[in-house]
């Protein structure tokens, strides 16, 4: 799954695990992801202006200023989330 946006907001809503993968950016928006609560993940999320934020129990570890790593469950589906002028908020659902 990959979509990007250059003046807007970028959503998608895993819910199966056969996404293996997921891609989203935007230049000027904030991107926002939702998992179905079975999937396993693997994180790299970068906000150069904005906040990387997730639900209660998802460890977002800083790998560099602005981005973030984080791993749960197999970690079978690989998530690289990207915004320049916004935020990244990934919620369980």
């Amino acid at each position: 799954l990959t979509a990007s946006s250059v003046n807007g907001r970028v959503q998608a809503e895993v819910l199966g695990p056969e996404v293996l993968a997921c891609a989203l950016r935007s230049e000027n928006g904030d991107v926002k992801v939702g998992l179905a609560a079975e999937i396993g993940f693997t994180l790299d999320a970068a906000a150069a202006r904005g906040r990387v934020t997730g639900d209660t129990g998802l460890a977002l570890d800083p790998a560099a200023l602005g981005a973030f790593r984080s791993r749960a469950g197999s970690g079978e589906t690989r998530l690289t989330l990207s915004s320049a002028n916004g935020s990244i908020r990934l919620t369980r659902r």
